[in-house]
């Protein structure tokens, strides 16, 4: 396979539409590193009506809340939150969830361990009730980082120092009002200080203005980079989008879904409707090569201007690559892609 686009292999630009059902199983690999595989266990495409959040997965997991309305049904809200380990707002995202939980008539049910940001949304009101109800509000005022960034930081060293967090810091680390967080989290990352991966669920970062949606694009390709043990997943109205580095990657969807898909396909005429999603290219040109797909491609230029793999669709858990219990699809491309999954 060629290795970049300038190399001298002229890719082979293979489509293949695959059949509903029939596909030989594949099994990941027991050499392939963790942070290559994306496990959605703790996502909002793992539904299961009923089943403790402790049942789902011993895996770390976070919430941030950004400050865009949460729109989702309020069964599907509960199971993230609950399946977390830890719930951070940033700023008005404290807001945000003040008044979700208040129009559902749960208000102290879902309270967050955290309230981060530069505070300026942050209603007084709301700032109070957490503040009764234990939550820490750290206010960092610097206007070059992100709500956003404060936020993922503020998740980063809560998994890396949590049982020294005091009201003033870290243990050693002093906490000032206006960019403590990130600086602090930077000194820790140098020292190799890294904690196993953490899957960090966001809400409110789709929708909205457009720059605030392709400053969400840019923090998942930042982040990979500065924490590539954060694992973000966007949690939208319709769908779920993450990223996938250079490399192969395999990505582990919940077996949960297969009664959803199975309904689908008896209600829609004997034709496999299956979970929509896109293969992104949207930081740059990609040779790309998928398996479990419907429509899978081999060594297939890929970018914006160019092709893409969108409107593609998972199949079902006896076409798809499997992997025990759970459908796995494989992407491999030699350079960062976004990938999103409809739920």
């Amino acid at each position: 396979m060629a290795t970049n686009n300038s190399n001298h292999t002229t890719p082979k630009n293979i489509v293949t539409e695959n059949p509903d059902f029939g596909m030989d199983p594949v099994t990941i690999p027991s050499s392939v590193e963790a942070h290559n595989i994306y496990d959605l266990s703790t996502t909002i495409l793992n539904k299961p009506p009923g089943v403790p959040p402790t049942a789902i997965t011993s895996r770390l997991s976070a919430l941030l809340i950004l400050n865009q309305p949460i729109t989702l049904p309020f069964e599907a809200f509960s199971e993230l939150f609950r399946s977390a380990s830890l719930i951070v707002c940033a700023d008005g995202g404290a807001n945000q969830l003040h008044d979700y939980c208040l129009a559902n008539e749960q208000i102290n049910s879902y309270v967050p361990n955290f309230i981060v940001g530069d505070l300026d949304s942050l209603k007084d009101d709301v700032e109070k009730t957490y503040q009764k109800l234990g939550v820490l509000v750290k206010k960092q005022g610097s206007q070059y980082a992100t709500d956003f960034q404060k936020g993922l930081a503020m998740v980063d060293l809560y998994f890396k120092l949590g049982k020294e967090l005091g009201e003033e810091g870290f243990g050693k680390f002093i906490l000032d009002d206006e960019i403590g967080l990130v600086n602090i989290n930077k000194t820790v990352r140098s020292t190799g200080n890294h904690h196993h991966d953490i899957m960090v669920n966001c809400l409110g970062a789709l929708g909205g203005r457009f720059d605030h949606t392709i400053q969400s694009m840019n923090q998942l390709h930042k982040s990979f980079s500065e924490s590539p043990n954060l694992q973000l997943y966007y949690i939208g109205d319709q769908d779920i989008v993450f990223y996938l580095p250079p490399g192969e990657n395999y990505i582990k969807v919940p077996c949960q879904m297969k009664e959803e898909w199975a309904k689908d396909y008896s209600s829609n005429g004997g034709k496999w409707k299956g979970n929509t999603c896109g293969i992104l290219p949207i930081f740059e040109k990609v040779i790309l090569t998928t398996k479990g797909l419907k429509w899978d491609v081999e060594e297939w230029e890929s970018g914006m201007g160019g092709n893409i793999s969108s409107s593609n669709r998972l199949l079902n858990g006896s076409a798809s690559i499997n992997d025990g219990d759970d459908w796995v699809v494989y992407v491999k491309s030699n350079g960062a892609l976004l990938i999103n999954i409809e739920w």
